[in-house]
């Protein structure tokens, strides 16, 4: 017995260390996946198309702020483009990580979605015309045109309840088509993708001077990135104070201001 004891004990720290080791190296893989899961790339979705987000996700204004916001908090983010309304919904849904681009309130009725509060952009809203008669200084002048806008900008839904008639389409392609066949009076946008739009695809339309209204827009990420929230808005802040922010508007959205 004496014998067998004395060998037996190695023989079976031996066995349970063997057995240790398998244990650990079938738990590796899931440890690493744990930690890779932490630095996945947040996909961020978006109404607009250029100049804030191109195909492959290397031109537009929002593609390079993105990507830079999050790389300055060790993190990577991309920007794609989905229809208007359903981006905000996918972005609700957590189907995206959040939304580029929304006026502040968008939460009341969208409660999934957690406001980053340092303002992307402030944008210009635009009404474009093709007849020289019409005049628009403000919302309250649409009630004697039919006007068009994207569905999905919650800015117009709220406030052309009193036009005398509405159009609304999928995408702004659209909307400049029906401006240029006469089927509505103005088309209502966003200045910078408008101006690209009317440059790009030859529209004969001009933008009224000034636009029609203006407002601040916000990142929204998913709740589930609610943590995230304060490290962006900062990094956004050191953007705007360390020149960065500038630079990419310079590249992007500046050529257009006088189109």
């Amino acid at each position: 017995m004496l014998f067998y004891g004395v060998l037996a004990l190695p023989w079976r720290r031996c066995l349970a260390r063997a057995l240790s080791a398998v244990a650990l190296a079938l738990l590796l893989p899931a440890a690493s996946l744990a930690v890779e899961g932490k630095g996945e790339a947040l996909v961020l979705a978006t109404g607009v198309g250029m100049p804030y987000t191109s195909t492959d996700g290397k031109a537009g204004f929002a593609d390079l702020l993105v990507r830079e916001m999050f790389r300055r908090i060790g993190r990577e983010a991309r920007v794609v483009r989905l229809p208007q309304a359903r981006a905000l919904a996918n972005a609700n849904a957590g189907i995206e990580d959040g939304d580029v681009g929304r006026a502040p309130g968008i939460e009341a009725e969208y409660p999934n979605l957690r406001r980053v509060p340092e303002s992307i952009l402030r944008m210009q809203l635009v009404a474009w015309v093709t007849r020289p008669e019409i005049k628009v200084r403000g919302l309250e002048d649409f009630k004697t045109y039919a006007v068009g806008y994207v569905i999905g900008l919650k800015y117009y839904e709220r406030n052309l309840k009193d036009a005398s008639e509405v159009t609304r389409v999928r995408r702004p392609e659209q909307l400049f088509q029906l401006l240029a066949a006469g089927r509505i009076d103005v088309a209502l946008h966003e200045r910078w993708e408008a101006a690209h739009i009317v440059g790009r695809d030859g529209f004969r339309a001009r933008s009224l001077e000034p636009g029609v209204g203006s407002a601040d827009v916000y990142m929204y990420l998913h709740q589930r990135h609610e943590v995230l929230v304060p490290q962006v808005a900062r990094a956004l802040a050191d953007m705007k104070a360390d020149g960065a922010y500038q630079r990419i508007y310079d590249r992007t959205l500046r050529p257009l201001e006088h189109r």
